[in-house]
């Protein structure tokens, strides 16, 4: 009976969330910037791709696992870049595939220190199935459990600052939106279930010594037209021997996270995070989150690169 109760309470959540947290976010997001921001684009000089896999919850049945493919480069000499990410997310009984192109202009500020503003564009591929365990109402239903299949169309933009030790950066990964079937509106939350998000980070580089290095940082999540609070990751990783990351973050009223890198050789790099959450649902501790992360990097500016990315 338990199980019956926790798969349709998933399917409620998974239908409902249409009109929730609609952005697939990570742990290691800062491994993967140009999913969150796509000013970031082109951002290293040489062209680099990460695979990330989340498994979300792992004693819950269908719980989220979401997988995001992202590879971006520069071109123009450095002053633009491009960028292209593809992802797919599944919980419960919705099962929505992401696919998006970003490019980037860079401003040089200084010696080193430039500005970026970013777009992206693309949509989301909408597969909603009706749940196999759901309850007839008076009425016939409930209209939450109604199959959807259809494809919106968004439109983001970002800016993005750093220079060889600080980076800054503000993200609307969805500004515009349209959804078939519906009457276009400016403020696209009149007309559909989709949600504006907002994304502003930053983090420092702070070199303790030549074997030592640590990078404070921070991720602000905020989402318009809904009674959430504004969330916070509060971050902080050491690189050693600029070989090796580990560090740990908060997420206010959500988790802590334990993750690490290694950087293999100049073009691979592997991660792992584990995600303890601090609250659990109602029925049943939902159990931990693990995160994988691959990333190969190649292309002739990475060659020109004497010290592993900061960020």
């Amino acid at each position: 009976m338990k199980k019956v109760i926790l798969t349709a309470a998933l399917a409620i959540a998974a239908l409902t969330g249409l009109k929730a947290q609609q952005e697939a976010m990570f742990s290691q997001y800062m491994f993967n910037q140009v999913f969150l921001n796509p000013a970031y684009a082109g951002h290293n000089g040489y062209i680099s791709s990460t695979l990330l896999y989340r498994d979300q919850w792992a004693n819950w049945d269908g719980a989220p696992k979401t997988a995001v493919l992202s590879v971006d480069g520069a071109f123009a000499n450095n002053t633009m870049g491009w960028g292209l990410s593809l992802c797919n997310d599944k919980i419960g009984v919705n099962n929505n595939t992401d696919i998006y192109a970003s490019y980037a202009y860079k401003v040089r500020l200084g010696d080193k220190s430039r500005l970026s503003f970013g777009v992206r564009a693309g949509g989301t591929f909408i597969n909603a199935n009706r749940p196999d365990v759901y309850w007839d109402g008076q009425n016939g239903g409930d209209p939450n459990m109604d199959p959807y299949r259809g494809f919106a169309t968004r439109v983001g933009f970002g800016m993005f600052f750093n220079s060889d030790k600080f980076y800054a950066g503000l993200s609307f990964p969805t500004l515009m939106a349209y959804v078939p079937r519906t009457k276009f509106n400016v403020d696209f939350t009149k007309t559909s279930f989709l949600r504006r998000h907002y994304f502003l980070q930053a983090g420092y580089i702070i070199k303790a010594n030549d074997f030592l290095k640590i990078r404070p940082s921070f991720l602000m999540k905020y989402q318009t037209a809904t009674v959430a609070p504004v969330q916070f990751d509060f971050n902080v990783h050491f690189l050693i021997n600029d070989k090796f990351w580990i560090g740990a973050s908060y997420r206010t009223q959500d988790a802590i996270v334990g993750m690490a890198e290694i950087l293999i050789n100049r073009r691979f790099r592997i991660g792992y995070a584990y995600d303890y959450k601090l609250q659990s649902v109602k029925y049943n501790y939902v159990g931990a989150s693990h995160e994988f992360m691959l990333g190969f990097d190649f292309g002739r500016g990475l060659l020109k690169i004497k010290t592993p990315r900061y960020f």
